[in-house]
């Protein structure tokens, strides 16, 4: 498939578009590649694009003044990329946007993407559907750390995730987890065991 058919299919999975609207949204993108350790958004700024994952894992990652790291969520390919709530109220993103690995992205400006789909019924639809699962995610995750322990969170993200198990350090897992690398690691060694 090419970066065009990529990209319908992805809209098309959010809510039916046809093939005309579509390569109308898709003109606002470009492709960019990215190397690991990149930023494709950074905290204190006001986010300006918005991203589609071709290839590449990337986190959502709040860093302290004291240097903590704090894993929020990881996207993979097929999945938007963007700081929504900062983009959408204008205002500085708390967290950072990371690429894990070398990637590649479909990016466009945030305002071009959302004006352009604002003017077809897809836009309207697909907003409310991806505020959806969006907050559905957030209220998982939020749960997910109340109410599960450390084991627990590690089975889910395993059955959830698969394909993050061998991509991502597992530093990061044990930040997206909430716990530390020493716990995930005897976790892992029990659950082999």
């Amino acid at each position: 498939m090419n970066n065009y058919q990529i990209f319908h299919a992805i809209l098309n999975r959010i809510h039916p578009i046809s093939p005309d609207d579509s390569f109308f949204l898709y003109a606002a993108f470009d492709h960019r590649k990215m190397k690991k350790g990149e930023y494709f958004t950074k905290a204190g700024e006001i986010p300006r694009r918005i991203g589609i994952v071709l290839k590449g894992v990337f986190r959502y990652c709040y860093i302290t003044p004291k240097g903590k790291e704090y894993t929020k969520y990881f996207c993979t390919e097929n999945q938007f990329i963007v700081s929504y709530s900062a983009a959408i109220q204008n205002k500085e993103s708390l967290y950072f946007i990371q690429a894990l690995e070398d990637s590649e992205i479909l990016s466009a400006r945030f305002n071009d993407f959302f004006s352009r789909s604002d003017s077809l019924e897809f836009g309207q639809l697909a907003s409310r559907k991806m505020a959806e699962k969006l907050l559905a995610e957030k209220v998982e995750r939020e749960s997910d750390l109340l109410l599960l322990d450390a084991k627990e969170r590690y089975v889910k993200f395993i059955k959830k995730h698969p394909q993050l198990i061998n991509r991502v350090n597992q530093y990061y897992i044990a930040s997206y987890l909430g716990i530390s690398p020493e716990s995930l690691s005897r976790i892992r060694k029990a659950l082999v065991s």
